[in-house]
Formats: structure tokens, C-alpha cells, sequence
């Protein structure tokens, strides 16, 4: 026989969700936060060179470069590059990163400089028609874009809010390709109003942390970089901003009627679902 036994507790969202559920249950296919989802890099290995991809697409990286290492972050480990000519790379580009595709980008980072030229993020289908890069440029700005051909960029966008060195942030791009090649700009979860188109990467393939010329290298720390095949909405924007490891759900923690598909207001007690078998 089962029963169900009601636990309550206070959910406070401003709560991380708890980092060691990464490493106990995965990622969970049944939450919303894993619809499209094509690469989710979590950089918390602490060790060795590999950087694997948890969507299951097997888009795993490899880190390169004379001084590539690990450091402690603020969602649990991250990678730690220095900005010499350490970067992470890939087999091949992504394609559903592309103009004419619907995507989104989102990934945590500590800019240990702002005053530098820096490319966060290279994804080169054909150099002439099709390349969507992030890059951090030294009046503390983010720039993303997707370089549709010729000289034309089909979209670009730009952080409104100058970034600090030393801080944690989450920086989101969406590109809506299939209806109208529009994009905007996330920072924390806020909508940017900045245009600005980012450095070039004219050299085929997919790299984090450096463009694929081999220049522009990143100095910064990196926690959790993401890709969806969708263009996420703001309220999914924010959610992931305030829990940024949802898809790693405790399987305990489960409304009655299902599993939690969204963070509920302050003050609303969670049942918790525990089975006893007698």
C-alpha cells in the first residue's frame, strides 16, 4: 500500500536551487526549462579538460590553451579562463544556431576584465552567410548578433547596462529567425534596449572564449552556458535568472498534482510527495 505524506515548506524565490541535485538526479526531460533544449554546458567539473554537454546532444567541448583551469564559483565550480589563449573548443558549429532558425543563448559568466576586446561566443555555420557570436567589448558592453551575408548583419543587440569586472551575471540572447530575424538582449533578466553589432568571426566552427581566428581571447569565469532550438519568452527568461539549475528538480519536491512547473509567489508552502510502502 502507498500513502502520501504532506510536507510543507516555504519556497523563497530567491532561493538557488541546491547545487549537489546536479549531480544526484540530472537533468529533468518532463520540465519546461528542457523544451528545445539543444547544449546545456554546466562547467562544474572541477578537473580535467572536458566540458560535457548534459541536453544529451553530445556537443561536449574541450579546453585548450597553455593555462585553462578550474576556480570556484557562485553557482558551484567554474571554468577559469585567463585570457591568454585558453578557450573551449568543439568538433563542429552548431547548426540550428543560424540565421533563419529560432534560438536562444544564455549563459552565467565573471568578467575578470572589462577593458578589453573579448569574444564570449563563435558559432560559424558558412562564413559568408551565416555566423551568431557574443562578444564583450571594453567599455564593459555585450554585443550578439547573426551575420545573414555580404556585409549584413540580420540582427544585433547590445547590453544598455555597463558591466563590472568581479560581478556574477546572466546575459540571454533570443533570435527569432523563422518569423522576421528579430532578436533581444537579456541582462539578469531585464530587456536591454541597446544595438550594437559584435566583432566578426569569419572562420568556421563553435568556440567559447575566444573567436575562431584564435584572437579576442576571454578572461573570465564561466558557469552555465545554454542553447535552445526556441526563443525562450521573458517570464522562462527570469525564471531561469532566479533558478538557474531548475531542470535538476529534487524528485521529493512535487506538487500534488504533478511535478512543479513553475516558481509559485513568496510564502506559498510546497507539498512535498514521499511514499511509504507498508
Amino acid at each position: 500500500m502507498s500513502i502520501i505524506v504532506p510536507n510543507t515548506r516555504i519556497y523563497n524565490p530567491n532561493e538557488k536551487f541546491p547545487f549537489e541535485y546536479t549531480q544526484r538526479y540530472g537533468i529533468d526531460r518532463r520540465h519546461w526549462s528542457t523544451q528545445g533544449l539543444i547544449c546545456f554546458w554546466l562547467m562544474n567539473a572541477s578537473a580535467g579538460n572536458i566540458i560535457t554537454d548534459l541536453s544529451g546532444n553530445g556537443k561536449t567541448g574541450t579546453l585548450q590553451g597553455t593555462a585553462p583551469s578550474w576556480r570556484v564559483g557562485q553557482l558551484g565550480s567554474a571554468v577559469d579562463l585567463p585570457g591568454t589563449n585558453e578557450y573551449i573548443s568543439f568538433a563542429s558549429a552548431i547548426p540550428e544556431i543560424a540565421a533563419g532558425n529560432d534560438f536562444s543563448l544564455s549563459f552565467w559568466f565573471i568578467a575578470d576584465t572589462v577593458a578589453a576586446q573579448q569574444q564570449i561566443f563563435a558559432n560559424t555555420i558558412t562564413a559568408a552567410v551565416s555566423r551568431t557570436t557574443l562578444s564583450l567589448v571594453n567599455d564593459g558592453e555585450i554585443k550578439a548578433g547573426v551575420f545573414t551575408g555580404g556585409a549584413t548583419w540580420g540582427d544585433s543587440r547590445a547590453s544598455s547596462t555597463a558591466l563590472s569586472a568581479g560581478v556574477l551575471y546572466n546575459f540571454v540572447y533570443t533570435y527569432a529567425g523563422v518569423s522576421g530575424s528579430t532578436g533581444k538582449a537579456y541582462l539578469n533578466g531585464v530587456l536591454q534596449s541597446g544595438t550594437d553589432t559584435p566583432f566578426t568571426d569569419s572562420v568556421t566552427g563553435l568556440s567559447i572564449g575566444r573567436r575562431n581566428g584564435n584572437d579576442l581571447f576571454l578572461n573570465a569565469g564561466l558557469e552555465i552556458f545554454s542553447a535552445y532550438n526556441r526563443v525562450l519568452t521573458q517570464s522562462e527568461i527570469v525564471s531561469l535568472f532566479r533558478e538557474p539549475l531548475i531542470m535538476f528538480k529534487d524528485p521529493n519536491r512535487m506538487l500534488l498534482g504533478g511535478f512543479e512547473a513553475a516558481a509559485p509567489p513568496t510564502g506559498i508552502p510546497i507539498l512535498r510527495r514521499r511514499r511509504e510502502g507498508c
